[in-house]
């Protein structure tokens, strides 16, 4: 056929067409699969489902599968481009083939992308390394469709939203931390409300604060308020020697001296310096109560461990220290041991002695309340006032009076000073704090004393202290550390010292644990620091723990009430999808670019070849009509009708002829029937005992010799 007419039954621009058209699509399905994923991006992952032909499909799966079809499609039209521009190159090898090309290694190149095992003959490909990278980019263009539909996942997040809701909060203006005021002619205070002494009892036993009811369960808000505040610091100067003086002249004589005081706490009062009080014709008594009225609201703690540390053996018992710290007692025969460790002068009993006042005073505070899975977090921030932040506690007021209803019906009295109808706020407010003062006080109050019992000396616990987390402070430890000396119990020892350090110890070694000797573990309490940061957040806490009592919270048809709600955000969790763009991007980014260089390959192809190709069987005939090439025969023809028939002599591609001489025949002919699109030729190969004649032209009609 001649050229001119091959040319009009090959179509130029098809390849070419097909290359682009399917590298467009591709990338528009790409870009279709980034805008559905980013659509879905931060979205929650969507319940319910879909009824598509009678068949319920979530939406969920409705998503995963319509991405990954996305994919496929991305794939397949990639695929189809790089198949196109690898026949280009293929047909360009096979026109150029030499007569020493094995048609084998043209079934290889020709089947290599549908055939996985064909890229192992690496023999072949080192001679047509532009058809591997060709083969390896379409056997690699899967992983695209493998990478791109896990872009998109579903993680549980929080979904962040603000909303103006209610919470708790504090109204100081409100009558409902106090005890009932009684009335008599005015009112009097009578102490703070039972259930504020029990929120109180509550903090001092955990240390943390309560717990507060949230709006939802993750939810986070913050409240901006005054309140009530302790801050604490050392006695020093004359203060603290005047209040020395006023204990060693307490505990220095008879019977007095048989209760050594280790610990001492009192409030504040108008009456006297303290801790003892000493009124003219009658017995010294210790300060206890809650408040003082008139005066700065504050509260002293004094911890004096020598009073505990040197107790001194006599014949049948055991004197306290605060007894062995009289010079009278020192000088008693009775004495069984030597004095002369003993402190000296008196006063150095309280030379490692801790002396504190703690005062009451108005604060600001910016408290932050976070939940995350009903799990509370609170974060406080307090700022102090000027000089004139104390706290003043209040002994009575003037309010309505009993028997002028009229008065009572025009309006509202409540204040420190007769007026009627006047309503200070700042009074209740007073009042307000002032309790919360007086429980956190009660629990600190009172004292803790080493007594002397016949045969020992015991400790007596007249303090709520005991029962509270300040115990475990670094000034208070040496109460909690008591009963582990064996200095305390120098007449007659106890089971735990004699577990712990005599010589039976070794008998009880079955019970021992990790830190024990015995069964008397060694192992102390963690300490909470110095006692006086523990004291102003023991209280600040207890101050916000008033949230979780509802009785507490505000009167909102109060004038005196903060606002109703505040601006909370709400963090439910949820599943959501997230979309990891520069994967998704990375992954068809580089399919793309290795099909637009294949693409480049096959026109270059097109280029040399004059034409393009398309992969069909008439391509394989128009071409096989012009080309010319020989091979040796393999050991056996595939096409035979067993494989037992050996090929001999040999092969020739001139209008696709083919000679077979099987082992049992002399002679076999085998004819070829070639569609040239214009007529139906034949071709006749003959042999004759092993030997191939030469084979004419179809179009010669001249014919080999028999």
């Amino acid at each position: 056929m001649a050229p001119s007419k091959l040319r009009r039954n090959v179509s130029w621009n098809n390849p070419p067409t097909t290359m682009f058209a399917s590298l467009l699509v591709a990338f528009l399905l790409a870009l279709g699969h980034h805008i559905f994923y980013s659509h879905l991006a931060g979205r929650s992952s969507p319940g319910g489902s879909y009824d598509i032909l009678g068949t319920t499909l979530s939406k969920q799966r409705f998503n995963t599968a319509l991405g990954t079809a996305f994919a496929f499609m991305v794939k397949a039209f990639l695929t189809l481009a790089v198949a196109v521009a690898y026949a280009q190159q293929f047909w360009r090898c096979a026109k150029t083939a030499t007569s020493k090309t094995r048609v084998s290694t043209l079934d290889t190149l020709f089947s290599s992308l549908h055939d996985f095992t064909s890229l192992f003959k690496m023999h072949i490909w080192f001679r047509y390394p532009l058809l591997f990278a060709l083969t390896l980019i379409a056997w690699l263009l899967p992983l695209a469709s493998i990478i791109t539909p896990a872009t998109l996942s579903v993680k549980a997040s929080e979904a962040l939203t603000a909303a103006m809701a209610k919470v708790p909060q504090f109204d100081f203006v409100n009558l409902n931390f106090n005890a009932g005021l009684t009335y008599s002619g005015n009112y009097s205070y009578m102490g703070p409300g039972n259930l504020l002494q029990r929120v109180a009892t509550a903090v001092s036993v955990s240390g943390k604060i309560s717990s507060i009811q949230p709006p939802a369960l993750n939810s986070s808000w913050a409240l901006d308020f005054y309140g009530p505040s302790l801050e604490c610091d050392h006695v020093t100067g004359q203060e603290r020697t005047d209040i020395w003086n006023n204990t060693f002249n307490y505990l220095n004589g008879y019977p007095n001296c048989y209760h050594s005081y280790g610990y001492i706490s009192w409030a504040q009062s108008s009456y006297g310096q303290g801790p003892f009080l000493e009124t003219p014709g009658s017995n010294t008594t210790l300060l206890d109560a809650a408040l003082g009225f008139g005066i700065p609201g504050a509260v002293y703690i004094a911890a004096i461990p020598a009073l505990f540390a040197h107790e001194v053996d006599m014949a049948t018992h055991t004197l306290t220290s605060a007894c062995a710290m009289t010079t009278v007692y020192r000088g008693w025969t009775s004495i069984t041991n030597s004095t002369d460790d003993l402190p000296s002068p008196e006063s150095a009993y309280f030379s490692d002695a801790t002396l504190m006042k703690c005062e009451l005073h108005n604060a600001s505070y910016h408290a932050e309340f976070s939940y995350i899975d009903g799990v509370q977090k609170v974060d406080v921030t307090k700022g102090i006032g000027p000089d004139d932040s104390s706290i003043v506690p209040i002994e009575e007021v003037y309010g309505p009076q009993l028997y002028d209803s009229a008065q009572n019906s025009t309006c509202l009295t409540l204040n420190t000073n007769g007026t009627r109808c006047f309503f200070d706020p700042v009074v209740v407010e007073t009042l307000s704090y002032q309790s919360i003062a007086a429980a956190f006080n009660k629990l600190v109050l009172g004292t803790i004393t080493q007594v002397v019992k016949v045969p020992v000396s015991t400790l007596e616990i007249d303090s709520n202290i005991g029962t509270s987390v300040l115990l475990n402070t670094d000034e208070l430890a040496f109460i909690s550390e008591w009963h582990r000396d064996g200095s305390t119990e120098s007449v007659r020892p106890s089971l735990q010292r004699i577990v712990q350090n005599g010589s039976f110890a070794g008998e009880f070694s079955g019970l021992a644990s990790e830190g024990s000797t015995g069964f008397a573990s060694q192992v102390r309490t963690g300490s909470r620091g110095p006692l006086g940061p523990a004291m102003e957040t023991l209280f600040q806490n207890f101050t916000i723990s008033l949230l979780s009592e509802q009785f507490l919270q505000p009167n909102y048809s109060s004038p005196f009430a903060p606002a109703a709600e505040v601006e909370v955000t709400f963090r439910p969790w949820d599943n959501i999808y997230v979309y990891a763009t520069t994967t998704l991007w990375i992954a068809y980014g580089l399919a793309i670019f290795f099909t637009v260089l294949s693409i480049g390959l096959g026109l270059l192809s097109i280029a040399r070849n004059g034409t393009g190709f398309n992969n069909d069987f008439s391509t394989i005939v128009r071409v096989g009509r012009t080309t010319t090439f020989s091979e040796n025969g393999d050991a056996h023809d595939p096409d035979a009708i067993g494989d037992d028939y050996p090929m001999v002599g040999r092969k020739s591609l001139s209008g696709v002829e083919t000679a077979y001489k099987p082992a049992h025949a002399r002679s076999l002919t085998q004819e070829t029937v070639v569609d040239s699109g214009r007529s139906i030729r034949s071709s006749r190969a003959s042999f004759d005992n092993g030997r191939e004649w030469p084979l004419s032209d179809s179009r010669s009609r001249s014919r080999s010799p028999r």
